[in-house]
C-alpha cells in the first residue's frame, strides 16, 4: 500500500500507529531500515500522549528524516454541571 501511495503521488503518507501493535511498529522500522522513503516524502505516525507510548513511537522512527508524530489525547467528559446556559 505504501509503495502504490508513493506511485499516486502523496508526499504525506500517515503510516502506522507504532505503539499500539508490533505489526505498526514493525512496519514503521521496515520502512526506514530498506531505505524505501523516498527524499520527498514525509510519513507520519500516531501516538496517544502518555509517555511510555511516546518513547516507543520515538523508538520506531530512529532514523527517519523529517518524521512528525500526531498524539491525541483522550477528551475529557463534559457534564451538565459545567455547560453554561445562554440567556433566555
Amino acid at each position: 500500500m505504501f509503495d502504490l501511495l508513493v506511485r499516486l503521488g502523496y508526499k504525506e503518507i500517515e503510516v502506522g500507529f507504532p505503539s499500539a501493535k508490533p505489526d505498526d511498529f514493525d512496519f514503521v522500522r521496515g520502512l526506514i531500515e530498506d531505505d524505501v522513503i523516498p527524499d520527498d516524502v514525509q510519513i507520519s505516525v500516531l501516538t496517544q500522549a502518555r509517555d511510555e507510548l511516546i518513547e516507543r513511537t520515538v523508538r520506531s522512527l530512529a532514523g527517519a528524516p523529517r518524521p512528525p508524530c500526531t498524539c491525541t489525547t483522550r477528551p475529557r467528559r463534559c457534564s451538565a454541571s459545567r455547560v453554561r446556559r445562554g440567556p433566555g
